[in-house]
């Protein structure tokens, strides 16, 4: 059966790779951060591709993405627009086999706004990829309103894939990483819980309520977010509990990446999510081959879908979430 995925399927060239060697942005031996970036080219991910009968391929890069230099916001704004002009060369060159999501340097709203506009109309993104995090903003805070209101307003369906990053705190002129189990990768265990914060803070700020144009796709099943759905909007915000729920079942998307079947979809489901909205996903390169196909497996063994479920899950669902913005 034909296939297609999204992100992370991430692209990691050797410029970028030089910039930031671990994921997330910070070495794993000093806090406990991120995996070591493998080594990556679009030749090895055709052949990733093909092995896994994959026919199309939406890029973005993983965290930091262009929030390398944090608190320099030239240098940030330059870097956004080297990986846009990086991916849409990926996609011009070989257009059936790879799309792209743009980047974008928030926190800074104003310059992410001429980015996305320029990534959209002139490059050809097809949606915009956002970190958990951007300096230690969450996404429903504040600083990103003018950004949330230009894309909404920009007509038709936006996609947004957010992807997890290291969680930082200020602390005066720097940042700390926040990881309080330096024994366990960043990208292990709080990458989990990243997509847990940025995703409650967005209900909560009703970003996601304001919002309507905008779906969202959440890599990992949604990492931890799913289990603290009924503890926080129950107890703090029932006011929002319906109308949330509605949004999760609508305009969120849930991407498969990691080993989430059996059991953590089923915990999903459990919230009445529309299999309609489970996608397929990949962690390449960061997840090998193998446990990609082990992955694969999994949700082609799943006992809780039909056929033509997981048929879907594999191509159809993007279909419906993408619309004529892809060519597959």
């Amino acid at each position: 059966m034909a296939r297609s995925h999204l992100p992370p399927a991430h692209a990691e060239p050797d410029w970028y790779r030089s910039l930031t060697p671990f994921s997330g942005g910070e070495p794993l031996k000093s806090t406990g951060g991120g995996d070591l970036v493998p080594v990556w080219n679009i030749t090895a991910h055709i052949a990733f591709m093909n092995t896994m009968g994959i026919t199309h391929s939406v890029l973005g890069f993983t965290g930091p993405s262009a929030n390398v230099y944090m608190r320099d916001r030239n240098r940030t704004v330059a870097l956004a627009r080297l990986i846009n002009e990086q991916l849409a060369a990926y996609a011009r060159t070989q257009p059936e086999q790879f799309s792209f999501f743009a980047a974008v340097p928030l926190p800074y709203a104003d310059d992410a706004i001429k980015e996305l506009e320029y990534a959209t109309k002139e490059l050809g993104a097809v949606g915009v990829a956002l970190m958990s995090n951007h300096e230690g903003m969450y996404l429903g805070h504040d600083v990103f309103t003018p950004f949330w209101k230009y894309m909404d307003g920009m007509g038709g369906r936006q996609i947004v894939y957010v992807h997890p990053t290291t969680p930082y705190i200020p602390v005066n002129d720097t940042f700390v990483v926040a990881n309080p189990n330096p024994s366990m990768e960043t990208s292990r265990m709080e990458y989990y819980m990243e997509t847990a914060r940025t995703f409650t803070d967005l209900t909560i700020t009703q970003t996601l309520q304001n919002f309507t144009n905008t779906h969202f796709v959440l890599p990992h099943l949604g990492g931890a977010f799913p289990v603290m759905i009924d503890r926080v909007l129950k107890t703090r915000h029932p006011e929002l509990y319906d109308s949330s729920l509605a949004i999760y079942r609508s305009r969120l998307w849930w991407d498969s990446a990691s080993p989430t079947y059996f059991h953590q979809v089923a915990g999903l489901l459990g919230y009445d999510i529309p299999k309609a909205n489970l996608l397929f996903g990949t962690d390449y390169p960061f997840v090998g081959t193998a446990a990609n196909q082990a992955d694969l497996q999994a949700i082609l063994a799943y006992p809780g879908l039909t056929d033509d479920e997981k048929d879907n899950i594999l191509s159809n669902n993007y279909k419906s979430l993408f619309g004529d913005k892809l060519n597959f």
